[in-house]
């Protein structure tokens, strides 16, 4: 299993067939969206960027992992959080 921490990096992994959707325990990721209309527009700004490759699927990813609750934002209820990915996006967790 793997937990990434990027959600935009993470999901482009996945679409790009690198990484397994099934085999993401979770994501967190540095973003703050608080509701239906924040997701959208921060899928829909992903879906023109990172995700361009494939964004229908990105946007199925993107369910398949809200709806199972794999994707914390601590920024949510810490607006200082903050997370590096210099050393890389997926840790291995078994």
């Amino acid at each position: 299993m793997k937990h990434g921490l990027s959600l935009s990096l993470c999901v482009q992994d996945i679409i790009a067939d690198r990484v397994r959707v099934e085999d993401v325990a979770g994501i967190t990721t540095n973003t703050c969206a608080r509701d239906a209309t924040d997701w959208l527009r921060l899928v829909d700004s992903y879906c023109y960027t990172y995700w361009r490759a494939d964004p229908v699927r990105a946007v199925r990813v993107v369910k398949i992992l809200l709806d199972a609750g794999r994707i914390s934002q601590p920024r949510v209820d810490d607006p200082g959080y903050h997370h590096r990915i210099a050393t890389g996006i997926w840790q291995d967790i078994g």
